[in-house]
């Protein structure tokens, strides 16, 4: 028998056209390099960093429901912003960044999670979900946008 840790992988990846725009959110989960969960998402209006919060935030949600307790994530993004910012390298400043990076903290709660900001061409999966996103206005699950008001965020 293996004793070889399950190695979860989240990519994600946040858009928006104009920023602030219409903006999208995009999640790929791996596991053992397996997919098991490829989603986008439609945000409504909002800048490019917050799309990059809120595709982490729904990343995690989802990705929670995948997971145990136990098991380890590996979080990737081409946003160096967010991934500088959630490893502490970077302040975060503006107050509803603030926010979001709470809500990320909070969620995260004791997982084991590394993070690696990665360039745009390998964030290619995430990125297309994103905008498929909101190209099909897909809406983001109900208990998520429920999570979501408890930190006071809302789409």
């Amino acid at each position: 028998q293996s004793t070889a840790k399950i190695e979860w992988k989240l990519s994600v990846d946040g858009a928006s056209r104009g920023n602030p725009g219409k903006a999208g959110a995009g999640v790929y989960i791996q596991k053992d390099l397996k997919d098991q969960v490829k989603a986008g998402f439609y945000l409504g209006t909002m800048t490019n960093n917050e799309a990059e919060y809120m595709a982490l935030l729904v990343g995690i949600f989802l990705l929670k429901q995948e997971m145990k307790v136990d098991e380890a994530v590996h979080i990737v993004s081409d946003s160096q912003l967010l991934i500088r910012q959630m490893q502490g390298i970077y302040k975060v400043k503006k107050p509803k960044l603030q926010q979001f990076h709470r809500a990320v903290c909070d969620q995260l709660g004791s997982l084991s999670v590394t993070f690696e900001h990665v360039e745009r061409e390998y964030n290619v999966v995430p990125d297309a979900l994103a905008n498929y996103g909101i190209d099909e206005k897909k809406t983001l699950p109900l208990k998520f946008i429920n999570l979501l008001s408890t930190y006071e965020l809302y789409i």
